[in-house]
């Protein structure tokens, strides 16, 4: 099984010559089609996207290679379509594998900023918008990646609750037997990021592709699903199970933090409501540890972050903090396990971290005070391996082309 995802930054810094321009095509190592996207440190950061040999093995540096990109990005992997997207922008690049080179296939831009993506079915992406403040429309559009032009767009409401005021934030994306399951949360409609009433798992359905609204779904077990600056608020199976994540935390941003567990629900395949028979106490099976990041590997094993401690705001964001706070685990979802991976040092998270299934391991991006690197994980084990030092802030995106 071969996923890649898309991860955001809102990160750090940069200073280095880079050679190429976003049209300039890079030359790629005819048997690896490895690439990864960083983010370089200094005053004046931008982030490149470069052709590797080896995730672990390979030295990964910027320094006049690669093709730049404008401004901070965000990064997805759809139908043999590499997509890097502006952080509060609106255009976005394709790239594709073209004569063994990573080269633009086509670029076009949405009509406002927008704040999450995710897969509609092999060539398609979805992105939703949400204004940041107030009760106006999301919204919904569909891109075909092939042709990299927007081919359906649908204005619409959440759960906009103006007497509390409060509007809802699209957190995660799972398209599954003709249904589009939107996860959100509730947050105050004044910008100002605050979560009184956050203790219940929340998710829109609408048909898919036609887009129309269905119904909402609620589960008072849970608490609001996913966070801000993060897309994987919902994952899927290979038997089409959804499963949801809710961080009840005050690291990942929700003030306050809801009183219910950190946990995972599930939406079986075939169905449109939570699974009452299924219910994950992530805290209890993780010795008090809460959900950050949830990455599905297959056969039924998942990738999360867990935060350990949920004293602050916003802690989970904080790579190179000098109080860490974030670990890497082993999930079983049917067994409810949770193993920490032991070779993975202590750190600071990261927004919507890049992961990557490819020949059986997991590659994910370190960051902290002694720099970026990307871990090769064996989710059978619990194990770890660690790449050279990356000569970057953080890597934003880790893909196999193949």
């Amino acid at each position: 099984m071969k996923q890649s995802i898309l991860s955001i930054g809102l990160l750090f810094t940069m200073s280095f010559f880079i050679s190429c321009n976003d049209d300039s095509p890079i030359q790629l190592n005819s048997t690896s089609n490895l690439v990864v996207a960083v983010e370089t440190t200094g005053e004046s950061p931008t982030d490149v996207v470069l052709g590797i040999d080896n995730f672990i093995n390979s030295e990964i540096s910027p320094i006049g290679k690669g093709i730049q990109q404008d401004g901070k990005r965000s990064y997805y992997f759809l139908n043999e379509t590499l997509i890097s997207s502006g952080y509060k922008a609106t255009n976005c690049i394709g790239y594709n594998i073209q004569n063994g080179e990573l080269t633009k296939k086509g670029e076009f831009a949405f009509p406002v900023s927008f704040d999450l993506l995710g897969k509609g079915d092999n060539k398609t992406m979805i992105a939703v918008e949400s204004p940041r403040a107030g009760f106006e429309n999301k919204t919904i559009f569909l891109v075909d990646t092939d042709e990299m032009v927007i081919t359906k767009t649908l204005k619409t409401k959440i759960d906009e609750r103006t007497e509390e005021g409060l509007m809802s934030w699209p957190t995660g994306t799972v398209v599954k037997g003709g249904k589009l399951f939107l996860s959100y949360y509730l947050t105050s409609s004044d910008g100002k990021w605050k979560t009184p009433n956050s203790n219940e798992a929340r998710i829109a359905i609408y048909s898919y592709p036609e887009l129309k609204f269905e119904k909402l779904i609620k589960d008072t077990r849970g608490s609001d699903i996913g966070f801000y600056g993060n897309y994987n608020g919902l994952v899927k199976d290979e038997n089409n199970n959804i499963y949801t994540a809710s961080t009840s935390s005050l690291a990942c941003g929700f003030e306050p933090a809801p009183t219910n567990k950190s946990a995972i629900l599930r939406i079986k395949s075939g169905a449109t409501d939570f699974d009452t028979d299924y219910y994950f106490d992530f805290e209890a099976a993780s010795g008090g540890n809460k959900i950050n990041f949830l990455h599905y590997v297959g056969n039924n094993k998942a990738i999360v972050r867990m935060i350990t401690d949920d004293s602050v705001k916003w802690s989970a964001f904080a790579p190179t903090s000098e109080n860490p706070n974030c670990k890497i685990a082993v999930v079983d979802l049917i067994a409810k396990t949770v193993t920490e991976v032991t070779d993975i040092p202590l750190h600071g998270g990261q927004w919507a971290t890049p992961a990557l299934n490819s020949n059986g391991k997991v590659y994910m991006n370190v960051s902290d005070n002694n720099g970026a690197y990307i871990y090769e994980i064996d989710v059978n084990t619990a194990t770890a391996k660690k790449s050279q030092k990356v000569e970057a802030a953080v890597v934003k995106g880790i893909f196999d082309l193949n």
